[in-house]
């Protein structure tokens, strides 16, 4: 089933504040990569983008490349993650330097939902706390 643009910007705004927390005023930088590599749909940035300035937020993107193979961040990236008070991954550069300490002092998530349909799931919409709750409990 496809979701409706209201579920899209629910998922977007679930991700934007109960995961990342972003606050209105805050610059959120959307690092995502290029449409061309067809990995993620491309209105997965104009969706997060509007909910973030729906927010309040700054926002900024920063578009990435793809390479298999990544142990830090590209200095680029470096800089603007160093101007950003909140970073969201839609690129997978994110999920490969996870669990690497990037030295940033900005907040990151990683977005998974790769199109969409699965930003406007019922998972994607359901509130993020609950999962960290139960995720510390266990």
């Amino acid at each position: 089933m496809f979701s409706n643009s209201t579920d899209i910007q629910r998922g977007a705004a679930n991700l934007l504040q109960n995961a990342a927390k972003l606050a209105p005023g805050e610059r959120l930088l959307i690092v995502h990569e290029s449409s061309d590599l067809a990995y993620y749909d491309a209105g997965m940035i104009s969706a997060l983008s509007k909910a973030g300035r729906e927010m309040g937020a700054h926002v900024s993107l920063h578009e990435v490349g793809f390479e298999p193979t990544v142990t830090m961040l590209p200095q680029d990236l470096r800089e603007a993650t160093a101007a950003a008070d909140k970073v969201v991954f839609v690129a997978r550069v994110g999920d490969q330097l996870r669990f690497v300490d990037l030295g940033m002092r900005t907040q990151a998530v990683v977005c998974y939902a790769l199109d969409r349909r699965m930003l406007g799931s019922r998972f994607a919409t359901a509130d993020h706390r609950p999962f960290v709750e139960l995720k510390a409990a266990v």
